[in-house]
């Protein structure tokens, strides 16, 4: 949204990453104010590193990284998400707006899609809600911590890809068992059938 939303006023953080296998250590984007957006959080990220004299060496790791791998949309609709989903391995959300229950999570889950979203609100919820089918350290890639996003960014999303698919159809089944309607009109069926 460019802003950051109403009330967080959180001070910076002390945060870890790798890249590559070498450890940084700096501020997490993290916003301080109402009219701190994303992209100053991140120039702050970047500061820090400078400060420490290892932004040369994050940017040298990070050209390593192969281009094709990754392509940054932008906003899209549900109209554009239902063709680009199945063609992802993984679906990123770090967001700075609280959901009650983000419906993008659950479709890329439907398409058999890793989703990964900064871990509060209703993201937080969506993602506990798989804790029970899937093992913890998968569930645990999923989250994206409000303190280390950039960091968590990076580290979780190259742990998720190194999975290559491996969850894809299992994701897809949670989905269609979970959350389909024709599942939760079972659920409700079974529980009005008990009273």
């Amino acid at each position: 949204t460019g802003q950051a939303a109403a009330g967080q006023t959180a001070e910076p953080s002390a945060a870890q990453g790798t890249l590559g296998g070498t450890s940084f250590r700096g501020t997490a984007p993290r916003y301080t104010s109402t009219q701190e957006t994303p992209w100053s959080a991140v120039s702050r990220f970047f500061s820090v590193l400078k400060s420490e004299g290892r932004f040369k060496e994050y940017l040298g790791l990070a050209r390593r990284l192969r281009e094709d791998s990754v392509v940054m949309t932008g906003y899209l609709t549900h109209r554009e998400l239902r063709f680009l989903f199945p063609c992802c391995d993984l679906a990123l959300f770090p967001s700075v707006v609280a959901e009650a229950g983000p419906l993008v999570f659950l479709e890329a889950l439907a398409c058999g899609c890793f989703p990964i979203g900064t871990y509060f609100a209703g993201m937080a919820a969506s993602i506990d809600s798989l804790s029970a089918v899937l093992p913890p350290e998968v569930t645990e890639l999923m989250k994206l911590s409000v303190e280390r996003t950039v960091l968590d960014i990076v580290e979780k999303t190259t742990g998720a890809l190194a999975l290559k698919g491996v969850y894809g159809r299992a994701l897809r089944e949670i989905a269609v068992s979970k959350y389909d309607w024709r599942g939760v009109a079972e659920v409700f069926k079974e529980t009005l059938s008990r009273r």
